[in-house]
């Protein structure tokens, strides 16, 4: 699809630059070939253009900048309007190439990596496939650029950042902190840079940026706690959950940390203290419902410690206690599996209950239940 240049990758300076015209010895030949892949990009014959930039590229790499400047415009117009996914990668692939090529033969590495990383992003960064090397190309990008990294490449490497971890399963709790880390002060030094010169608009840009950014490492990190608790890493939950904690902005995403950490305790076998913890979600987010269905689990979950005697219509009353909660959550399939479980009438008879009589469970689920008996 592309043209052989292995051999031009090694063939020149990183350090050369093509600000001024190197024609190669056939300068007619050359010429004529400029002209022509200039006047089909100029007609947006874009697929003719390309013959006359691979030849320029081949033999007149050094020519000038504006070579590199139409040839990735050409590739990237390719690749834009090209429906077969096959060709579209492959056009992808060359403009990534032609990128790299006019590092090696015309420098500017800064400012050519930051259109790269853009170029990377809009066309690979949902590609499970290209994801690694589309974070490779930000890192790299991050760390030559600095403080000067492009305004369009702060998000989007979140984005990146965020893809790659839910694709690939990839990064760490601390690698993933330490490139959002690297991002957050890099933006600080932009809004400080900005207030001097005030710049309002640009100061508000930012903070735009990073709620959006914000909004992505919250996505991510509570991914990874919610794997860290599953496995019972709770050691790695604990830094997590503090940024989580400093970045919401929403009741829900606040009542989201209460509810893993309810989950902690629940997995810690303490129960009274994950059922305070999923209130406390209800307190900071009323409108959840997760919390009635995690309330439904921890419930259903005590059968056995809230009656002396295995089997019985008081043992069995925390499915009543549990089928509130899922009531409340409108989990219907929840609420069927559990009416299932409720007393038979025998039993409540045999108990001294009688249905629609308000019974207090006697242990730390501190629930009130109106007795009801299962349907046979």
């Amino acid at each position: 699809m592309f043209f052989g240049l292995a051999l031009i990758m090694s063939s020149f300076s990183a350090m050369s630059q093509c600000n001024d015209y190197k024609w190669p010895q056939d300068q007619a030949k050359a010429e004529k070939y400029v002209e022509v892949y200039e006047a089909a990009y100029k007609d947006q014959n874009y697929k003719g253009a390309t013959a006359g930039i691979q030849w320029m590229i081949n033999h007149a790499p050094q020519w000038h900048t504006k070579l590199y400047v139409s040839a990735a415009d050409t590739y990237d117009k390719l690749a834009s309007q090209e429906l077969d996914p096959s060709t579209k990668q492959k056009y992808v692939d060359s403009l990534m190439l032609i990128y790299d090529l006019r590092i090696k033969n015309c420098g500017e590495e800064e400012n050519v990596l930051n259109r790269k990383a853009f170029s990377a992003y809009k066309y690979n960064g949902q590609n499970k496939a290209k994801i690694a090397e589309v974070l490779a190309i930000f890192d790299k990008t991050y760390e030559i650029s600095g403080n000067n990294v492009l305004d369009n490449n702060l998000d989007s490497y979140m984005s990146v950042i965020k893809n790659s971890a839910e694709m690939l399963k990839n990064l760490s709790e601390d690698q993933i902190m330490q490139r959002y880390n690297n991002l957050m002060s890099i933006i600080e030094v932009k809004v400080k840079k900005a207030q001097e010169q005030n710049k309002a608009n640009l100061v508000e840009g930012y903070k735009k940026v990073t709620e959006k950014i914000d909004a992505k490492f919250i996505k991510v990190a509570k991914d990874l706690c919610t794997k860290n608790v599953q496995d019972k890493n709770f050691d790695k939950v604990t830094p997590l959950l503090s940024q989580i904690e400093t970045k919401s902005s929403t009741p829900a995403d606040k009542a989201w940390t209460n509810l893993l950490k309810g989950d902690i305790e629940f997995q810690k076998g303490n129960k009274p203290g994950a059922r305070d913890l999923y209130k406390q979600a209800l307190v900071v987010d009323p409108a959840g419902k997760d919390a009635y269905n995690k309330l439904g689990d921890l419930y259903s979950s005590a059968a056995g410690e809230c009656s002396k005697t295995p089997g019985s219509a008081e043992e069995k009353l925390v499915y009543i206690a549990a089928y509130q909660q899922y009531f409340k959550a409108a989990n219907v399939e929840k609420c069927q599996q559990t009416l299932t479980k409720y007393p038979t009438l025998a039993e409540l008879q045999k108990a001294n209950m009688k249905q629609g009589e308000v019974k207090k469970l006697a242990c730390w689920i501190d629930e009130s239940v109106t007795v009801k008996a299962k349907k046979e």
